[in-house]
């Protein structure tokens, strides 16, 4: 992935905003995450096609947020797969909001964030 210099690796969410998503992202992988592929700067997930819509409203709400990641979408066959892809240089960002795709992700999280600051527990 090419990213400019000048894009910065940062999340620009505010931290009740962050919470707010966190918790947006943990109910999609908890009621329909089918797989999940991580290898290094790349993060793989398959969802139940049921969940196209929330998987394409995450990943523009991401877009936004998260300039420095590159978000795929694709039906296929019957799931979507969302592949998201980190340039070498924001590694270390991208493997914390990757945690946060992934099944408990806020347990397995590596203990650095996105420096928002959001302690909030999605319930």
């Amino acid at each position: 992935m090419q990213l400019a210099e000048e894009t910065p690796i940062a999340c620009t969410l505010d931290p009740t905003t962050m919470a707010d998503r966190l918790c947006r992202i943990k109910a999609l992988t908890d009621t329909s995450l089918i797989t999940q592929d991580l290898r290094g700067d790349q993060l793989r997930l398959v969802y139940r096609l049921s969940a196209a819509d929330e998987v394409r409203a995450v990943v523009e709400l991401e877009r936004s947020c998260c300039g420095f990641l590159d978000f795929d979408v694709r039906e296929i066959g019957r799931s979507v797969v969302l592949t998201i892809s980190a340039p070498v240089r924001a590694q270390d960002a991208a493997a914390w909001l990757f945690a946060q795709f992934l099944p408990s992700g806020g347990e397995q999280a590596p203990k650095q964030s996105c420096g928002c600051g959001s302690e909030r527990v999605c319930g």
